[in-house]
């Protein structure tokens, strides 16, 4: 079970449903960001998540404040609602066994966040242009999905500040996921660059949980 005392814990989470990368492709542009390059693409739903299942609503609002998004925060932001194969990837994973012993029988408030980040020979691609930060939530699973033609990437974990000491710092490859205790833990993701000539992408399912009241 989830507890104030866990700060982090990896697994590893079964990519191989080509639905599931698809349903990158048809994401739209993030009209929040910054600047004259979309670096990034995003779908977002809440549901509520209970032992035995999670049920979606119809939510695609997100609201941060500038403590702690100073890029995009204090704007309420409205996002495409995320499409049915990536809440049913998600679901399973959530709900499955190996979660269990996270969740155990409590229910939890979640938000899923399905992104693309983009770059190009010209362009990096930001995972985290606010900087170092907390978001907000009890927890935060971060999950690469899948990833092409790419350097970079590099996630980080500190502890209690920006500048604290680091407990984690390395690229998650895909198939792989962190969550994170977002009330002890800052995390920073670097930019994404092209490893060749050709665009790159990092497609990630950020996923926030708060206990439900």
């Amino acid at each position: 079970m989830l507890s104030t005392t866990t700060l982090f814990e990896e697994f590893i989470y079964d990519t191989s449903d080509h639905s599931v990368y698809e349903s990158f492709n048809s994401l739209e542009n993030d009209k929040y960001i910054k600047g004259n390059f979309p670096f990034r693409k995003r779908a977002f739903c809440t549901g509520l998540l209970s032992q035995n299942s999670i049920v979606w609503d119809s939510t695609s609002e997100f609201f941060q404040d500038t403590a702690h998004n100073n890029y995009a925060g204090n704007i309420v932001r409205r996002f495409a609602i995320a499409g049915k194969v990536i809440r049913d990837h998600v679901g399973l994973l959530l709900l499955s066994p190996m979660h269990h012993r996270f969740f155990g029988d409590s229910s939890w408030i979640i938000g899923l966040h399905q992104i693309r980040i983009v770059c190009d020979t010209n362009n990096s691609g930001y995972p985290a242009p606010e900087g170092s930060h907390q978001d907000g939530f009890d927890f935060v699973i971060t999950y690469c999905v899948n990833q092409s033609n790419i350097t970079g990437g590099e996630t980080s974990l500190r502890l209690g500040a920006t500048d604290g000491p680091i407990v984690l710092c390395r690229s998650l490859q895909k198939g792989e996921a962190i969550i994170v205790n977002d009330k002890s833990l800052f995390h920073y993701t670097t930019p994404i660059n092209v490893a060749s000539e050709a665009d790159g992408f990092r497609d990630m399912c950020i996923i926030t949980l708060n206990t439900a009241t």
